[in-house]
């Protein structure tokens, strides 16, 4: 015999094998089945004609197929009775109900066996990918603005060099090279240094918030106020009056007609425009500052002719714009060290300071933050400038000498020194009693001995007293020449003439008591002749 559902070979007096069985068991009752083909018959709906089909052909087949299974139990049914009467000589016939339940049973996994083929095909149908094309396209917005105006940018760049002005917007449109979105900015300024801004874009006909470039305030209507530029002797000077040999830097157009020319800086020029300033860039006729006012002229923060920044009042308080940065920096304290006390302080804005006075102490402010980055203290009497480094000269309340760099570090062990002298490529400095040489990296290169008293320093020689002897040194604390007892307690130098280089030739002026002339005073000179190697001294009369 051979299994009613799969086929394999059994027992004559069994229908199913044991696999069936186990399989037909996950169907215990009718009412499962039931459900099972109730939900064949509302996937009906979701196939096509032939899927139809074979539904109605499957009812048939199973119908076939229950009347073929009743034939064979029932000779099954019947071969076993004989078989049993046979061996116990009692003859009784089958159950109507177990006949019954076999049938069921054979039903039940026929169409189990088609409604799992239903339900994958189902599923299969339901988790098909889409087709690519109903795919949603994820546009990157910012990218193609950037792109677009990139491809504007390259336009005017190559028309500029050809012809030496702005094209069109038309022009623009005409050689746009970018056609993988359609692109349209209800916002477009073209500025005349070639750059452009962009907002209010569509991608593809949808509102993007993305813009391109940086918006700028062009004055359009107004006064047009020219600059020029003068050349005497390497230098450059600007001016707003047309003179001779001058030539055109550049104009802006102000806001009204009653605009004034003040000064120019490198590509900035001041305006002044009822009675309030503003700061425009006359290469680009661009306003880039303003309205501001002005307290006096130290408040434009100028150094070689670089604008660096303004302080300007507002309500009382300092604000610094920084030109550098297009920040505003609120609430500045003090007052800008002026420039007329024999020093430039102004040295410091490209180092992005600022020196205010404040409570009697120089604050260096930062022109990036505002912030105070340190104080000194003590007058300052000279900056220099060396190897990318500002050197602080400042005096203390002992007359006395301290340095500084440009990031506000005491140098030399934060000591004081009677003098010094800021070498090309080293430092002198001197106590009362010796003097030091530092090379610059600022490494101490000669500790010198100790003098009863150092007079002065120059840059390559030492004038020092030693037991009444005036000593002329060089910078290594070798002798030149020593003058034997020409000194007392009571000598007194010209100070003015205390050390001096002419042609080779030190001298020292020392004052002779002896010998007094009318409003003025007779020395004794002492040289000593480097070129030569001679020495000497010479009377001298100094009249005041």
């Amino acid at each position: 015999m051979k299994c009613n559902r799969c086929g394999s070979e059994i027992e004559e007096i069994e229908i199913f094998c044991n696999d069936c069985k186990k399989y037909l068991k996950k169907f215990p009752s009718k009412s499962e089945v039931q459900v099972l083909e109730q939900l064949i018959e509302e996937q009906k709906s979701l196939n096509d004609l032939e899927n139809t089909k074979e539904l109605i052909n499957l009812d048939k087949l199973v119908a076939e197929e229950i009347e073929k299974q009743e034939v064979l139990e029932d000779k099954n049914i019947v071969l076993k009775t004989n078989n049993q009467e046979k061996q116990e000589g009692i003859i009784e016939r089958p159950k109507k109900e177990n006949i019954n339940k076999k049938k069921l049973i054979l039903a039940i996994s026929v169409v189990s066996a088609f409604l799992i083929g239903i339900i994958i095909l189902l599923v299969s149908l339901l988790i098909k990918e889409k087709p690519e094309e109903n795919r949603e396209v994820v546009i990157d917005y910012e990218k193609v603005i950037n792109a677009y105006g990139d491809n504007i940018t390259d336009i005017i760049e190559e028309y500029l060099d050809e012809n030496e002005e702005i094209p069109t917007w038309q022009y623009i449109l005409e050689k746009i090279d970018y056609d993988r979105y359609e692109v349209d900015c209800s916002i477009h300024n073209v500025y005349k240094d070639g750059s452009i801004y962009l907002s209010g874009c569509k991608v593809d006909n949808k509102k993007t918030n993305y813009t391109y470039g940086t918006l700028k305030e062009e004055i359009k209507e107004g006064k047009k106020v020219n600059v020029y530029k003068l050349e005497y002797s390497g230098f450059i000077v600007y001016t707003g009056i047309n003179e001779t040999s001058s030539t055109l830097a550049g104009t802006v157009t102000c806001k009204t007609e009653e605009c004034t020319y003040i000064d120019a800086y490198d590509k900035y020029v001041l305006i002044e425009e009822e009675k309030e300033y503003y700061l425009y860039d006359y290469v680009n006729d661009s306003l880039i500052f303003g309205p501001f006012k002005l307290n006096n002229e130290y408040d434009m923060l100028v150094h070689n002719n670089t604008l660096y920044g303004i302080i300007y009042n507002i309500e009382n308080t300092n604000n610094i714009y920084n030109v550098q940065t297009g920040k505003t920096l609120k609430n500045i304290n003090g007052f800008l060290l002026p420039e007329d006390m024999g020093f430039d302080p102004t040295i410091m804005y490209k180092y992005n300071y600022a020196i205010l006075v404040n409570n009697n102490k120089n604050e260096f402010v930062n022109l990036k933050t505002g912030n105070v980055s340190y104080t000194i203290k003590e007058s300052i009497l000279s900056f220099k400038e060396k190897n990318k480094i500002v050197y602080i000269t400042t005096l203390t309340s002992n007359n006395k000498y301290k340095i500084y760099n440009s990031n506000g570090k005491a140098l030399f062990d934060g000591k004081e020194y009677t003098n010094f002298i800021i070498g090309e490529d080293n430092f002198l400095l001197s106590t009362e009693n010796s003097f030091k040489i530092y090379d610059k990296e600022l490494n101490i290169q000669i500790n010198s001995k100790t003098y009863d008293k150092v007079l002065g320093l120059y840059e390559d020689f030492v004038v020092a007293i030693k037991d009444n002897n005036l000593i002329f040194l060089d910078i290594e604390d070798k002798e030149y020449v020593t003058f034997e007892k020409v000194w007392d307690d009571n000598t007194n130098v010209f100070y003015y003439n205390l050390t001096r280089k002419i042609d080779d030739r030190i001298s020292v002026i020392i004052e002779d008591k002896k010998m007094p002339v009318e409003s003025g005073y007779t020395g004794i000179e002492y040289y000593y002749d480097i070129k030569t190697k001679t020495s000497g001294f010479l009377e001298k009369s100094v009249i005041e």
